[in-house]
């Protein structure tokens, strides 16, 4: 069971490299990482689904597009410089740095990702009741 006190606290959600970076300096505490996995540079941080909650895994995450219709040759050679970047050290240890765990993968695989978190984030909006304001 979770407790709640009448204590008046900011809640914040930020990226690990500027969780560490804000949050100790003003004595914030991390209560947990969303991602599913612990996050290597808060490596002391618990998951959310060791805190208990499953369902608010949340990740963030980058790529490439191209434009429609974009010649797939072309994509084929930006995917290889992409993951052929991500392998390198430098690269890798920059991500490391700010928190991030390079993926590389295809076209195929990012666009499945994309269109995953479409789908997702379209149900949480639509489950919750959110509305644009005009």
């Amino acid at each position: 069971m979770i407790k709640l006190h009448n204590v008046r606290r900011a809640t914040y959600f930020a990226a690990a490299a500027e969780a560490r970076k804000i949050g100790i300096p003003f004595g914030g505490h991390a209560l947990a990482v969303t991602a599913p996995k612990r996050v290597p540079a808060l490596k002391d941080v618990p998951t959310i689904v060791e805190e208990g909650f499953p369902n608010l895994v949340i990740e963030d995450w980058t790529g490439f597009a191209v434009k429609s219709g974009t010649p797939s040759d072309v994509v084929v050679r930006l995917n290889q410089a992409v993951n052929k970047a991500l392998a390198t050290s430098k690269v890798r240890e920059s991500l490391a740095k700010l928190g991030a765990e390079p993926a590389g993968g295809t076209p195929a695989e990012y666009g499945d990702l994309y269109k995953s978190q479409l789908r997702h984030w379209a149900k949480v909006v639509k489950d919750s009741g959110i509305k644009m304001q005009q």
